[in-house]
This record gives C-alpha cells, sequence and structure tokens, in this order.
C-alpha cells in the first residue's frame, strides 16, 4: 500500500515537471514568435490571433470534446492523468498570461522553432511514460499510436500537421512552414526520447565465476538469465555464456562486480531499444 502511494506520488510529479516544461516550450518559445506547434496548443494560438480568445480558455474548452474517447479507446487511467495533466496546462498558461504576457525568449524564428520543439519534446515524452497525454489532438496521436503501432511522436505529427495548414490563412505560408517544421521536429525528438527512455543493455558475459554472477544477477538485480552452451572455436573448451537485459545502473554495477571478481571475464553490450516479456514492457 505504502508503495503504491509513493510511486502514485512520483509520477503524479514527473506529469506535473513534464507539463512545465512543455508550457514554457509554448508560453516563451511557439505562442509569442506565432509558431503554431500544432494540436490544441496550435488551435488556440490560431483562435488568439483571430478573435483574442486566450489561449488558456480555448485550451480547456477543446479539451474538453475529447476526453471521453480517452477513457473508451485508451484507458480510464490514461484519462484521469491526462485532464490533470490538461487542467495543470491551463493553470501554467494562465499564471504565465497573466505575469509574463507575449515575454519571448528569442524573437528569432529558428531558435524559437529548435528550443520550442525540444520542451515540447521533453514535456511529451515525460508525459508518455507515465501513461498521460495534455489533452485534445494528442489523445489522437495516442489512440493512432495504439492501434496502428505507429510511433507516438510521428503519430502526433500526422495529427497536428492539420492545425499547421490551418495556421497558413491566419499568419501566412511562412510562418505555417515553420509550425510544420516545428511539429515534424517535435515527433522526431519526442520517439528518439521515448526509445531512449525504453533502451537497454543486452549483456553477454563469459566468466570463470558463472555462478557468483547468476547469484549477483538474479539477487541484486532481481533479474533472469539464460545460460547458452558455446564451445571455443580456438581451444575447442565447451564453456557457459550468461546473456542478460539490464538498465544503464544495473549495468554499470554489474561491470564493478566483475572488475572486483572477474577481471579476466570477457563482456559483450549492445543497445535495445524495445525489450517485451516479463519484467519489461508486455507484448502489444
Amino acid at each position: 500500500m505504502k508503495y503504491n502511494i509513493i510511486k502514485t506520488i512520483k509520477e503524479y510529479a514527473v506529469i506535473t515537471l513534464g507539463v512545465f516544461i512543455l508550457s514554457v516550450g509554448l508560453q516563451f518559445f511557439f505562442f509569442p514568435n506565432k509558431i503554431a506547434s500544432g494540436g490544441i496548443t496550435g488551435f488556440a494560438l490560431i483562435m488568439t490571433h483571430m478573435f483574442n480568445i486566450p489561449s488558456s480558455i480555448v485550451v480547456t474548452i477543446g479539451n474538453v470534446i475529447l476526453f471521453s474517447m480517452a477513457f473508451v479507446m485508451i484507458s480510464g487511467q490514461f484519462g484521469i492523468k491526462s485532464i490533470y495533466a490538461t487542467i495543470l496546462l491551463s493553470l501554467f498558461l494562465g499564471i504565465f498570461e497573466k505575469f509574463a504576457p507575449n515575454q519571448a525568449f528569442t524573437d528569432d524564428l529558428i531558435l524559437a522553432t529548435i528550443f520550442g520543439s525540444v520542451f515540447a519534446a521533453v514535456g511529451t515524452a515525460m508525459l508518455y511514460m507515465f501513461e498521460a497525454s495534455t489533452g485534445g489532438t494528442s489523445i489522437i496521436g495516442r489512440i493512432i499510436q495504439k492501434y496502428f503501432h505507429i510511433g507516438y511522436g510521428m503519430s502526433n505529427f500526422m495529427v497536428d500537421a492539420t492545425v499547421t495548414i490551418l495556421a497558413m490563412f491566419s499568419f501566412g505560408i511562412e510562418l505555417a512552414l515553420v509550425g510544420l517544421l516545428s511539429v515534424y521536429f517535435s515527433g522526431f525528438l519526442t520517439d528518439k526520447l521515448i526509445d531512449g527512455f525504453y533502451s537497454s543493455k543486452q549483456v553477454m558475459v563469459i566468466t570463470s565465476q558463472k555462478d557468483l554472477v547468476i547469484n549477483y544477477i538474479l539477487k541484486d538485480f532481481d533479474r533472469g538469465c539464460t545460460i547458452l552452451k558455446a564451445v571455443g572455436g580456438y581451444s575447442g573448451a565447451e564453456r557457459d555464456i550468461l546473456l542478460v537485459i539490464l538498465d544503464r545502473r544495473q549495468f554499470i554495477a554489474l561491470r564493478k562486480f566483475l572488475k572486483e571478481n572477474d577481471p579476466r571475464a570477457f563482456v559483450t553490450v549492445t543497445e535495445t531499444s524495445k525489450v517485451f516479456g516479463e519484467g519489461f514492457n508486455q507484448l502489444h
């Protein structure tokens, strides 16, 4: 019970930080430079420009329309977390609008596109990692990702690109093209960051301390370990190869353990971006 409470607090803390990072990218890079970054926030920028409606209000009202889809087509947990993230995004944008209206960190379109996209990608990836979104068109992107197995970043790009087309009528072709670039860049970075979060290391070890190493992996890492039978090409001797999948922290610990207990061990390491099965992601 206590573990679940702590886990939930950590999840919502990361979601809160992710929303804050995303809102900084929107408010101080995209919005003041009229870069329609896609989604409900990009649509809010267009509505603000055309009808002088505060972006926080547009974001709040626009999100209500799509939340029923999140609960039905994705999951209740995703819907609840997304509602929290959406309210928080509107709150952050409202605070920024009140205390720093039309404040831009840079007026250079290229810099605004690059850094705004980085902030947006980092925030979006953090939300994705804990089953959340900021609502709006990102819900559609998540549905596309779930049912058509396309990267989440690229799914969002497909949806958000339509907003940049609308931006063409509000801000002109040049700013619409900049918006399209920012949407693509954000989507590309989001997928790369998500892959980085999920990346693991496939480690193969040949050691004279087999039982000691296996016990260390099983007890200290709570990971399974596969023993592969092999024969040396030169010596002809039979050897056991230990195969294990570890995260970065665990690999560092294993390397230190081998250095202390069998410095002559032979180790190969391969980066893996996707791992499915018990102890990792579910295969669906």
